[in-house]
């Protein structure tokens, strides 16, 4: 994917884990992304689902945040507790 990226691209969108197959972003994948992407491009990390992975499976995205600008992290409540959307 981050060999997809040209002077066209404005954001990277990536769910972590992926609904509906279930699949995640390992911490070294994701170290790959976030390193190899440009500052101009925005990264929207959607961890929605966040909730279900298993505790030594989850990358604590949160800390990245101070340190890449163009990182945007999206998570919600109502997949976990049933909330309506």
């Amino acid at each position: 994917m981050v060999e997809s990226i040209n002077n066209k691209t404005r954001i990277i969108f990536l769910t972590n884990p992926h609904n509906p197959t279930g699949s995640n972003i390992n911490r070294e994948e994701f170290d790959y992304v976030i390193k190899n992407t440009k500052e101009d491009v925005l990264l929207v990390v959607d961890e929605a689902y966040i909730e279900y992975m298993l505790d030594k499976e989850k990358i604590d995205t949160l800390k990245y945040l101070s340190k890449y600008k163009n990182l945007v992290i999206l998570r919600t409540f109502s997949k976990i507790y049933g909330l309506p959307d």
